[in-house]
């Protein structure tokens, strides 16, 4: 994803820098302050394709508007894409937390399960330890054979 959104940048940028070389005399004319209320026409030419593109004569707040406006579209465009990906990023980290939790669950029902059997055995495990108990001291308290 990440690899397109560059190539598409670098086609907006290449195409950017193309429009204002051929458009430069035109541009440079307004720049000057000769004009003022002036209407524009624009061109654009790639050479490779032999596609060409001219507008009909513009007044300059337009192409300014327009310019704006194109660049707010490109930039929420660009900004949804991102806000996408997230928010699917989001779901998938939700949906991974959520199987989680229900294997610490199961996990600890299962802990729970097992600690309670032992507890219920220990009256048997006491006595057994006693009786072992016993029986080392019976054997310490023989008189040893010599």
């Amino acid at each position: 994803m990440r690899f397109i959104k560059v190539l598409l940048l670098l086609a907006v940028f290449v195409f950017g820098l193309l429009f204002f070389v051929q458009n430069s005399m035109e541009l440079g004319f307004i720049q000057q302050g000769a004009g003022q209320g002036k209407t524009l026409t624009l061109q654009f030419d790639l050479y490779f394709t032999g596609l060409k593109w001219q507008s009909a004569a513009v007044p300059l707040y337009i192409v300014i508007l327009l310019s704006f406006a194109v660049g707010m579209l490109f930039a929420t465009a660009l900004l949804l894409i991102d806000r996408i990906r997230i928010g699917c990023a989001l779901m998938s980290r939700k949906r991974t937390v959520r199987i989680l939790e229900k294997e610490v669950q199961r996990l600890r029902a299962e802990k729970d399960g097992k600690n309670a059997a032992p507890k219920a055995a220990e009256p048997k495990a006491i006595e057994t330890q006693a009786a072992e108990a016993k029986v080392i001291e019976a054997k310490a308290a023989e008189p040893k054979a010599a």
